[in-house]
Order: C-alpha cells, then structure tokens, then sequence
C-alpha cells in the first residue's frame, strides 16, 4: 500500500476518507489505515508497522481499549488525532502501566467512536496484544471486518459487546492465526449479508 504516513519502509499509514463522508458533516468517524502487507513481506515486517500514524509500532502494545471520551490522561506517553477530519473528536493514546516496556493503546471518542464503513486488518498484526476491548466501537455503519484481528497470535481475549454487525458482508478470516484465543462470544453477530 502506499506509504503516507511516518518516515520509515515500516509505517504503512493510509488514511483513507471513503463514503462516510455521505454522511451529515457532524459526524466524525475513526479512520481507516491499510496494513494490508504484499505477500512478499513477512509477519516481522507487518507487525511493525503503526496503529493509524502513531510512531509505537504494533508489536509493542499489549492491550487495546476503546473508552466512551476523548481526555487523554496525564500519564500517557504519546497521544494523536486518529479522528477522520482531525478535529481531535477521536483520539489515542500509548501508556506502560505495569513499565514493563509493552504499551497499553486507548481509543477514545467524545461520546462515541464511530468505526468507519472498511476496518480490514484495522487491528491486525498486533502479536504481543493480549487483550482486545473494542465494546464502546459504534461498528453500525460498517460493511468489512475480513482480517480484522489477523495474525494477534498472543490475543486470549477480545470484547466484541455492542458489535453490531447487521451491514457487514465480509468477515472472511477476522480471527485468522488468534490460536491463543480463549474464549469468543458471538452470539450478537448478525451474519444474514
């Protein structure tokens, strides 16, 4: 994919401001990044590339969690607009908690985080990430999920409350290579498209 993002062959950053834009200009919506890597490149490259041009590659978080306001907290090391018209309405942020050298990645929304039409691969390659919360993602509006948890080899959880798949015609793979995966409650997914 094209590079737009970061200084380095690693960051594949690409922002891309697709159909959502048909929507009332209030709305703001996370932004979408391929990571989608050429098959020709190796996992170990993959997982170095950067959540949505931040500069903390993937393998160095070891938490993902979406949280319903934007304030970013004192104790975080590094923070970006990951909002689709960067108006600072979606955030995120990096923190080492436990300052054990693996970052925890917060997303916040004011009031809430709308995920965008496309999250292929969205949160792919994240290899040492072993827990997933994406319960305040507002995914009403989306239509692909193939990949989107693709190669999160050390994932054992992942919370899925308030997914609501009711417009998404592509799940192919999302769990592809989770085989530390403890425990999965679809039983809210609609998969009728």
């Amino acid at each position: 994919p094209e590079n737009l993002g970061g200084d380095n062959e690693n960051t594949c950053t690409l922002c891309q401001k697709g159909s959502n834009y048909d929507e009332v200009q209030s709305d703001v919506y996370l932004m979408t990044e391929s990571v989608t890597p050429d098959s020709s490149l190796a996992t170990e490259v993959a997982e170095n590339y950067t959540f949505l041009g931040g500069e903390y590659p993937r393998k160095s978080v070891e938490s993902i969690h979406t949280v319903n306001n934007n304030t970013v907290p004192a104790t975080a090391i590094a923070a970006w607009d990951v909002s689709d018209l960067k108006n600072g309405k979606i955030m995120a942020w990096i923190t080492d908690e436990n300052t054990n050298g693996l970052y925890e990645l917060y997303i916040g929304g004011e009031n809430t985080i709308k995920a965008p039409q496309d999250l292929t691969y969205l949160f792919a390659y994240f290899t040492n990430a072993h827990t997933i919360d994406l319960r305040h993602l507002d995914t009403s509006k989306t239509e692909k999920m193939g990949f989107l948890f693709y190669y999160n080899s050390n994932m054992k959880t992942v919370n899925l409350t308030n997914f609501n798949t009711s417009n998404v015609r592509n799940m192919n793979q999302m769990f592809m290579y989770c085989g530390s995966l403890e425990n999965l409650d679809l039983q809210n997914f609609d998969t009728k498209n």
